[in-house]
């Protein structure tokens, strides 16, 4: 499984919402989410590392996104997250 690491803050997935949309934002890079936390929610940045029960890296996320009750996004590595954020405020439809 390739290194991903998620927002965290008391223990559980941070989350964000985006036009109504309740999302966890991944990431590959360590410092990438630890600069951003404030946009993202949390107060701390965890790897996820999958059960070894697991058959994909999917699972793990399926996992993330039912603790979390929200989307799992994982943008690429080469935007920063704030292009992240904003992009998808500008292009997720508004969900009530």
């Amino acid at each position: 499984m390739e290194q991903y690491f998620a927002p965290y803050i008391a223990g559980h997935p941070a989350t964000v919402e985006i036009n109504g949309h309740r999302l966890v934002i991944l990431s590959t890079s360590r410092e990438g989410l630890e600069e951003h936390l404030d946009l993202v929610g949390g107060d701390d940045v965890q790897e996820i590392t999958a059960d070894p029960n697991f058959d994909t890296e999917d699972d793990a996320f399926r996992e993330i996104a039912l603790e979390a009750q929200a989307s799992v996004v994982i943008p690429p590595p080469e935007l920063d997250l704030s292009q992240v954020i904003e992009g998808l405020r500008s292009n997720l439809p508004w969900w009530q």
